[in-house]
């Protein structure tokens, strides 16, 4: 068995422990369903079993250099608790380092901005992107494109 394998098992073993519906995914259906879904024109939703994250980014009046950034979190809830109202508060940030989103969010909104002043650096002629895992951002673009640039 496979250290994935063992994960996969040891992740269902515990989920089912803990009251939810938890039916059996193959690695091939894992695969064929991917780990990044771009959703034209402005989302990005990485599935996972039993949660899912959804960022959203929109502009904000015509800078090309600003955006709001939106992070949603959908998670499974056991199957005793289906009929019960969940309560949610959206929270709201003028600042990512005012909101408690952990060390891997923390790190990746602290990159923000080098690598903004770095895709402005003279130097900078485009990105290349992965022909193996990026082609659903290829195509991604290749979409909004040919949505903004048709008559």
């Amino acid at each position: 068995m496979t250290a994935g394998q063992y994960f996969l098992r040891l992740y269902r073993e515990l989920s089912i422990e803990e009251g939810y519906d938890w039916p059996v995914i193959t690695p091939e259906q894992w695969s064929e369903a991917g780990s990044s879904w771009n959703v034209f024109p402005n989302s990005i939703i990485l599935p996972g079993q039993g949660s899912a994250f959804w960022y959203r980014s929109r502009p904000i009046d015509d800078d090309p250099n600003k955006c709001l950034f939106e992070i949603f979190s959908l998670d499974q809830v056991p199957v005793a608790d289906y009929d019960k109202k969940r309560e949610f508060e959206p929270q709201y940030f003028d600042d990512y380092r005012d909101a408690d989103l952990g060390q891997v969010f923390s790190q990746d909104f602290a990159n923000m901005k080098e690598v903004t002043v770095g895709m402005h650096s003279p130097s900078f002629d485009g990105h290349r992107l992965s022909e193996e895992q990026e082609m659903t951002i290829w195509n991604h673009h290749r979409v909004a494109d040919r949505f903004i640039f048709t008559d």
